[in-house]
């Protein structure tokens, strides 16, 4: 096989296809069959499909480099902006739901549960948070 100048987008179209295919669990050995038997005009050594596979697995690095606190800001507006549409059309249900949503969100929902008959308990726990559990007991 001799590997032979693609261009820019020719290239980049490949790594797509090798991008879907590590999405759909396809192994180095599966993607490198897939390739060989895929078009003659890619006729390409192991070698440039290691750098496809390469450059498809930055893709999803930089995929998954999300910025929390943007995230976090953005969803809270969305919910804000949804939460004033549904009461100012008095839709009262949602209005809960999304403020529920919003609460768990910043981790304020707390669960309460009841003991296991040894008398009163109570579990208070923080969504998100390891260290905030308390237990009262009567």
């Amino acid at each position: 096989m001799i590997d032979v100048k693609v261009s820019r987008k020719e290239r980049n179209d490949r790594v797509e296809v090798i991008l879907s295919l590590l999405i759909m669990g396809f192994t180095r050995r599966e993607i490198c069959q897939f390739v060989a038997k895929r078009d003659p005009s890619w006729d390409i050594s192991v070698r440039t499909v290691d750098r496809y596979i390469h450059e498809a697995y930055k893709k999803i690095e930089k995929a998954a480099d999300v910025k929390a606190d943007k995230e976090l800001g953005l969803g809270l507006a969305r919910l804000e902006a949804l939460f004033k549409r549904t009461v100012s059309i008095q839709d009262y249900k949602t209005a809960l739901s999304v403020q529920r949503e919003r609460h768990e969100l910043l981790g304020l929902k707390k669960q309460i549960g009841l003991g296991d008959g040894e008398g009163f308990k109570i579990e208070l726990t923080l969504v998100g948070s390891k260290d905030d559990k308390g237990t009262v007991e009567d």
